[in-house]
């Protein structure tokens, strides 16, 4: 057929997201860390598992992605209204 990819552009593409995921929830994690380093920051401890998770090849929900991104809302303001 023209135009199908091959498997191996196809699993290139899932580790490449994968790795894009992975960079930013460590973003995330870094500024986070910036504002409130206390071990005990709930939101800090769920991006910290979240990490793991995907250390560990274990899928992310589509409800983690949602949470992820109301935390990095929460978070970037933070960092837009900041003077560092």
């Amino acid at each position: 057929m023209a135009g199908s990819k091959k498997l191996i552009d196809i699993l290139d593409e899932m580790n490449n997201k994968e790795h894009k995921i992975l960079n930013k929830f460590n973003e995330l994690m870094k500024l986070i860390v910036s504002f409130n380093p206390a071990i005990d920051n709930v939101e800090l401890r769920w991006v910290e598992d979240r990490i793991n998770r995907i250390e560990d090849d274990k899928q992310l929900t589509k409800q983690d992605l949602k949470t992820a991104n109301t935390i990095w809302k929460k978070w970037n303001i933070h960092n837009n209204g900041s003077s560092k």
